[in-house]
């Protein structure tokens, strides 16, 4: 699995805000303990369209976060990609794609890294690639690093 994206603001495809980032990139379903519902694991499990807060991993900075949608497309459409990405390349490989919203609540900017999903596999952990596919804001995979997300 890679990871993949797209970016615009919050209201439609386009450009950033400084304070408001959608991304679409490759990250796995959070899951819960089978034996939890939703309401016992929410810290672990939000429904597609639930607005959920996290803070920024490295700045601690709170951000609310949207999953707007989540959807896997063969290999055999992003061969290239998927060739350039992973060693080891099979054709049983898919692209996952998640749809997401970020907004800054903080008292104080943050960068955008600072809140993009890993994919944890059994390959190890993978960082999400929102440079693909291509797009107006981020044609570098280290670019969304760099994007400054204002204080809400």
């Amino acid at each position: 699995m890679i990871g993949c994206s797209s970016d615009s603001d919050g209201t439609s495809e386009g450009t950033n805000t400084s304070d408001e980032s959608e991304n679409t990139a490759a990250a796995p379903a959070e899951e819960t303990n089978d034996n939890e519902s939703p309401e016992e694991g929410s810290h672990l499990y939000h429904e597609i369209g639930e607005t959920f807060e996290l803070e920024g991993y490295s700045s601690g900075v709170p951000a609310e976060i949207t999953v707007n949608d989540i959807w896997t497309e063969d290999g055999e459409e992003h061969q290239e990609f998927i060739e350039d990405s992973i060693s080891s390349p099979s054709e049983e490989n898919v692209v996952v794609f998640v749809d997401y919203t970020v907004e800054n609540i903080g008292d104080r900017s943050m960068s955008l890294g600072d809140v993009i999903p890993e994919y944890a596999g059994p390959n190890g952990d993978t960082d999400l690639d929102l440079s693909y596919p291509e797009n107006d804001t981020f044609t570098d995979i280290m670019e969304p690093f760099q994007e400054n997300l204002e204080e809400g």
